[in-house]
């Protein structure tokens, strides 16, 4: 609403048009429209972005759909179809994003997952967290697994990367901690990612991404994070996996098994 305000007062002739899914948000958004006097401004359709039809291209699409691992709300999903409503020199905001991952030592939430006990394996589940008592055990503490430009030329349906670390000291690892870093606009950023973290940012918590056999790693040694972010049918899932190689050699000492595979014990959706 702020950003309406400011647009119509500095006289600039615009027209939004709103989208929402969610039935009972439509009726908080309706009288938000008329209590601030905006109902010839701003038109409200109920509905899923994939799928509603509308006779028209926008200037500026935007949207809030990014989660704590940056694509884990579908966001790629959703604003891929919305292409349609766009022309050439149209602008996305959010235009950029990059979900990011770091080795990570903590019992606690390691001990939390364990009493997860409604869910089978609970340590084939991300979870939304507020990170607090962990230690970031490598060098290079992040790293960029998968990322995301809108408008895009194609979504991708299986993405894979295998991603590096050098341990900088002796440690225990519970897995890995997710985050994300985002450009809203050329130079605009937003992050959670801990070593460029926008200030003041609450709005998303990390995730935690837990193996099932905690691992002891020394000083030197490599660890390697191999994760996948898979589509099928209605649903879009990540699997995991880390193996471990100690300093001078080029031989695996230690490997976990893939995590979550076929999504069976957690997944997001449903997809188009």
């Amino acid at each position: 609403m702020r950003a309406i305000n400011a647009a119509t007062s500095c006289g600039a002739n615009i027209k939004i048009t709103a989208v929402e899914k969610n039935r009972y948000a439509v009726i908080a958004i309706k009288n938000l429209i008329a209590m601030n006097g905006f109902s010839e401004l701003v038109t409200l359709y109920q509905g899923d972005m994939r799928d509603i039809e509308l006779d028209m291209k926008a200037d500026i699409v935007v949207s809030e759909l990014l989660g704590s691992f940056g694509d884990n709300e579908l966001s790629p999903e959703c604003l891929f179809p919305v292409q349609r409503f766009m022309h050439q020199e149209s602008i996305s905001i959010p235009r950029y994003y990059r979900s990011q991952i770091a080795p990570i030592s903590s019992q606690v939430l390691w001990n939390e997952a364990k009493l997860c006990n409604d869910i089978k394996d609970p340590y084939s589940v991300g979870y939304v967290v507020h990170i607090f008592s962990a230690y970031y055990p490598c060098e290079d503490s992040v790293k960029n697994v998968f990322h995301f430009t809108h408008p895009m030329k194609k979504l991708s349906k299986n993405m894979y990367q295998k991603t590096s670390f050098i341990s900088k000291n002796n440690s225990m690892i519970h897995g890995f901690a997710g985050f994300f870093e985002t450009e809203l606009y050329h130079g605009v950023w937003l992050s959670i990612n801990p070593n460029t973290q926008t200030k003041d940012m609450r709005s998303w918590f990390p995730m935690y991404f837990p193996i099932n056999k905690p691992v002891m790693v020394e000083k030197g040694s490599k660890v390697n994070i191999t994760i996948w972010r898979l589509t099928k049918s209605q649903k879009v899932w990540y699997e995991w996996a880390m193996s471990i190689e100690p300093e001078g050699c080029t031989e695996i000492s230690y490997e976990t098994d893939i995590h979550n595979v076929n999504g069976e014990h957690y997944w997001i959706g449903s997809t188009t």
